[in-house]
């Protein structure tokens, strides 16, 4: 299940590089000219670029999706690097595209099957 048009904090999404087949084990990591590219996009135009995709509890309110670290980042690193980069509104309000793990699965599943299928796009 995924909903679109939520905001959270840019603090309640935890980024783990390894879950990640752009920037996991065997790939190359973080490209920091892909994030000042998206830091003058965002600079710009605050929405020019696609909101991040997460993956968070399916019983979680909204409330609880924007604790710190309640969400998983599935795809959109260099995008998450160019907001933390540029601070200020920016992290204060991310538009994320939210997928929420069936009870009783393993969010890191979800997340790396999320982050292979936008990788393939």
């Amino acid at each position: 299940m995924s909903s679109a048009g939520l905001t959270v904090p840019l603090s309640a999404i935890r980024r783990d590089l390894e879950l990640s087949p752009r920037t996991g084990l065997g790939s190359e990591r973080i490209d920091p000219e892909r994030v000042e590219m998206f830091a003058a996009l965002l600079r710009d135009e605050p929405g020019a670029l696609p909101p991040l995709i997460v993956v968070g509890a399916n019983e979680a309110t909204t409330a609880q999706l924007r604790e710190p670290d309640a969400l998983l980042l599935a795809d959109g690193i260099h995008r998450y690097a160019a907001r933390e980069l540029l601070g200020g509104d920016l992290i204060e309000s991310v538009p994320v595209e939210l997928h929420r793990v069936a009870p009783g699965a393993a969010p890191e599943a979800l997340t790396y099957d999320l982050g292979v299928e936008t990788a393939a796009k």
